[in-house]
């Protein structure tokens, strides 16, 4: 199967889903091999035998981790599991690439994906501040084999053991006891547990809060390092649970200088802020958005400021210049800046150009700012 019929069958299977089609997905085929290919954090690409690449949980490389997500991966559908930064920047493919992340069953070529819907690991905490902390977990057939991909799940409940059935290899993050966390996730069968979701001490930034594989994985644990790519198929499955651990893509990169200038800022910025010093603050995150135009969180936080010290006027220009250069680079922090924006817009009597982002805060998901969109429904209804 060539590309193009790759990515009119991913397309095709999205459309089955909108129209409330119970046909199922095409069936894997048995008998071929199945390629994993790790990118970085929770991010890896399952290609089946027949060319259908699926990517699940790409990162946002400009936030947290210290590293960069290659440019110009090819493949041809995206599975979120949940909205946050490091699991959910589906922006970095091409826009043609169809996007998954309800609940539900998909078909990828000659590839099957199944998700299904349960609750993200501290589940109390995001709740508490306003967030329905849902995550899908991905099942991923092709050629006869079944690939989980948890995201940051809780432990699995017998009922979601269940519902999962037999699987062949599980991507588990370093979450909790180590002993504890491979005892559940390998109740789902699995004969290979593959580490995501973990420090890089290559790559990763000193602030970088996992632990690395070799801290986190338990020595009774049999360990094969198997390089960026592995090759699956159902003859080869060991007959005993082992850990395959693999290398970051090639692509991937430490923070370029302006990035890592641009964190060392906003973390002085927050330090400042946290201290009562107003003017330090804004001076810090004045020269975040001089190293990295491009990182929206440095508008948001420069704004945040200004607003403080009385400077709403400035804010309101900030925010439009971020939107205006750096929109693409992060969902919720974009959500965040539409919000702001829109209040300094109302405090100053220019409810058009807030209702205007506060439309555009809705036409995002509503796990990334419940309370902006609780907000802007609010407004837009008044009016």
């Amino acid at each position: 199967m060539n590309g193009m019929a790759v990515r009119w069958c991913s397309l095709l299977g999205l459309a089955m889903l909108l129209v409330g089609s119970d046909l199922a997905a095409q069936a894997p085929t048995a008998g071929g091999a199945v390629t994993v290919e790790y990118v970085a954090h929770a991010a890896v690409v399952i290609e089946s035998s027949g060319g259908a690449r699926v990517l699940i949980d790409p990162y946002n490389g400009n936030r947290w981790m210290g590293y960069s997500f290659p440019s110009g991966l090819a493949v041809d559908a995206v599975l979120i599991t949940h909205p946050h930064y490091d699991h959910d920047a589906s922006y970095v493919v091409d826009s043609h690439v169809p996007v998954f992340r309800a609940a539900a069953r998909y078909a990828v070529g000659d590839v099957a994906v199944i998700g299904i819907a349960d609750a993200h690991r501290g589940w109390q905490r995001f709740r508490e501040n306003g967030s329905e902390p849902y995550n899908n977990v991905w099942i991923v057939e092709a050629d006869g084999l079944r690939f989980l991909h948890p995201g940051d799940n809780r432990l699995p409940s017998a009922e979601l053991i269940d519902r999962l059935g037999a699987i062949d290899v599980v991507f588990v993050p370093p979450f909790g006891d180590a002993s504890e966390s491979i005892a559940a996730w390998s109740a789902t069968g699995a004969r290979v547990l593959v580490p995501v979701h973990y420090a890089i001490p290559a790559l990763s930034v000193e602030s970088f809060p996992l632990p690395s594989v070799s801290e986190w994985l338990p020595d009774s644990l049999a360990r094969f390092d198997v390089g960026n790519r592995h090759v699956y198929d159902r003859a080869s499955m060991p007959a005993k649970l082992q850990a395959h651990v693999y290398e970051p893509a090639a692509g991937v990169r430490p923070w370029a200088p302006g990035i890592a200038a641009a964190w060392e800022g906003l973390v002085a910025g927050w330090g400042a802020t946290t201290a009562g010093d107003r003017q330090a603050a804004i001076g810090h995150f004045r020269r975040a958005i001089e190293s990295a135009p491009l990182v929206i969180t440095t508008y948001v936080e420069l704004a945040r400021a200004l607003t403080a010290a009385g400077e709403a006027v400035e804010a309101e220009l900030v925010l439009e210049s971020g939107l205006a250069r750096a929109a693409g680079d992060d969902l919720q922090p974009t959500a965040v800046a539409r919000g702001l924006l829109a209040r300094l817009y109302h405090e100053r009597g220019r409810d058009d150009l807030a209702a205007h982002q506060y439309r555009m805060v809705l036409k995002d998901r509503e796990d990334y700012q419940p309370a902006f969109q609780a907000e802007a429904r609010a407004f837009l209804e008044a009016r």
